[in-house]
C-alpha cells in the first residue's frame, strides 16, 4: 500500500487514513437536495476539505432483497450448493448475489467479481435447462487494476494469519515492485504482485491447483522463477491442459 500511496502523492493526491467522512456540507442549504452543490468534507479529526465533487466507494454489498419473505436461506448472500442450487428445489442463483465455494478457503463465501459470475451463470443455466447436473468446481478471489502506471494483482487469501501459515515477501522499494505469498501447510493460498506481475499465471495455477511448493518453495520468489522449477508431473498436466483449451 506504501508504493500505491506513494505513486498517487506524486500526481498530487492527498490521501488520509486511519480517518473517515462525518460529514458533506454543501454551498447552498436552501436549494433542494438535488441542486446542492458540495462545498466540504468534515473528518472526524475535525478536519475540513474543500470540495467540489465527492465519490463514496464502500465496497460490494449482495443485493438478495428478492429472497425476502421466502424460504430461500441465506447469509451475507444466496446460499447454494455445489450445483448452485439454493435450498429450494429448481430455485438457483450466480453471480454476485450467491454465496458459493471459494475452493482456496474451502467454505462458501461472496466472490462478487465478474469471471466467478460468469462461470456461476452460464453452470447455473446449464444445470436449470439440461437433465444432467454438472458441479460447480468453485471460485477464487482475484482483483487486478492499474493505478499510476503500477499494476497490481492480488489472489486467494492474502491476509491469512493461521499457526501453520506463513508469508514470503520481496520489497525493491527502489522499483516500486512487491510481491507476497501466503502458504499454509506448503500450498500456496494467496499472492500479492505490485510493479511485476509476470508470474501472476503461474502463481494463479498452483493456487488453484493446490501443489505442494515444499520442494522448491525457496525459489518462489527468484527473478528467474518459472516452469522449470515445477514438478515434472505438474508440467505434463499444464501442457495436456492447455492442448485441451486449445
Amino acid at each position: 500500500s506504501g508504493i500505491i500511496t506513494d505513486a498517487l502523492r506524486q500526481i498530487g493526491c492527498n490521501l488520509f487514513t486511519n480517518n473517515t467522512a462525518i460529514e458533506i456540507r454543501a454551498e447552498n442549504r436552501k436549494q433542494s437536495k438535488e441542486r446542492r452543490k458540495a462545498k466540504e468534507v468534515v473528518l472526524k479529526d475535525k478536519k475540513r476539505i474543500p470540495c467540489d465533487l465527492v465519490i463514496v466507494a464502500v465496497g460490494v454489498k449482495p443485493n438478495i432483497k428478492l429472497t425476502k419473505n421466502t424460504p430461500i436461506k441465506t447469509n451475507k448472500g444466496i446460499l447454494v450448493d455445489k450445483f448452485l442450487q439454493t435450498n429450494v428445489k429448481n430455485v438457483y442463483a450466480a453471480g454476485d448475489c450467491s454465496e458459493a465455494m471459494d475452493t482456496v478457503l474451502g467454505a462458501n463465501r461472496v466472490l462478487a467479481i465478474w469471471p466467478v459470475a460468469l462461470r456461476q451463470g452460464k453452470l447455473a443455466g446449464y444445470n436449470m435447462s439440461q437433465g444432467k447436473k454438472q458441479q460447480y468446481l468453485g471460485g477464487l478471489a482475484m482483483n487486478a487494476v492499474e493505478l499510476c502506471a503500477l499494476p497490481t494483482i492480488s489472489v486467494g487469501l492474502t491476509n491469512l494469519q493461521e499457526k501453520n501459515c506463513q508469508s514470503v515477501e520481496v520489497f525493491d522499494k527502489a522499483k516500486s515492485i512487491y510481491k507476497k505469498l501466503v502458504l499454509k501447510d506448503n500450498k500456496i493460498v494467496g499472492a500479492i504482485l505490485v510493479g511485476n506481475i509476470e508470474r501472476a499465471g503461474i502463481y494463479t495455477g498452483l493456487i488453484k491447483d493446490k501443489v505442494d511448493v515444499s520442494a522448491f518453495q525457496d525459489a518462489l520468489l527468484e527473478k528467474d522463477f518459472g516452469l522449470v522449477y515445477l514438478p515434472k508431473e505438474y508440467r505434463k498436466h499444464l501442457v495436456a491442459r492447455e492442448a485441451a483449451i486449445i
